[in-house]
């Protein structure tokens, strides 16, 4: 059995190879500049819309998780 696994592993490999060069070498549709620049502009906006700032600030000393320091 061992020897049929290292015998199909380049088998395999070779197989996905293969598919993967065809894969890329296809032929695409042209690209409008114009929709591409808004489409661009349409995933920034929903990017930005979902930006949580973050406070710079210390915990305070009432910080259940322990994460100032040790307590006194």
């Amino acid at each position: 059995m061992t020897p049929l696994v290292w015998l199909a592993m380049p088998v395999v490999a070779t197989a996905l190879a293969t598919g993967w060069a065809g894969w890329v070498s296809r032929d695409r549709a042209a690209v409008d500049a114009y929709e591409s620049v808004q489409a661009h502009r349409r995933f920034v906006d929903a990017l930005s819309h979902n930006v949580r700032v973050i406070d710079a600030e210390p915990a305070s000393a009432s910080d259940p998780q322990g994460r100032d320091g040790p307590r006194e």
